[in-house]
């Protein structure tokens, strides 16, 4: 399973585009050239191109969380776990966003998982509706 958390963070000394091709590179022996081509045509196909050169620190929460979901799609695995996703944004409409990224790469399965969410919700009941 894909991991996209806090816990599995993106590589400084990378810019964006390097940080997805680094996992085409490892797991399927693409070139560095063809890696960092398919890795820009992720970014352009989520409309996110303009994050490609920018290093880590250049980056906002939503940015990177794009960043390690392109990353964790591009990973071997059938399915993506985002853990935590309240802690990776900074406000609470970059959920619709989260669907709308799953929906555009949408050949794996996407699961949400947060384990802080039932102390907000203590001994009441939360629905979460999609």
């Amino acid at each position: 399973m894909g991991i996209v958390s806090e816990e599995t963070p993106l590589l400084v000394d990378l810019n964006a585009n390097e940080n997805i091709a680094l996992i085409l590179e490892y797991h399927y022996r693409y070139s560095i050239k063809n890696a960092t081509i398919y890795a820009d045509e992720l970014l352009k196909r989520c409309e996110h191109h303009k994050l490609s050169d920018k290093r880590v620190f250049e980056l906002d929460k939503r940015d990177r969380f794009i960043i390690q979901y392109i990353r964790a799609y591009v990973s071997p695995k059938d399915k993506i776990a985002i853990v935590k996703p309240f802690s990776m944004l900074d406000r609470v409409d970059d959920l619709s966003y989260i669907k709308k990224l799953v929906d555009i790469l949408d050949e794996k399965e996407t699961e949400i998982v947060d384990t802080t969410i039932h102390q907000y919700y203590k001994e009441s009941r939360c629905l979460i509706i999609k």
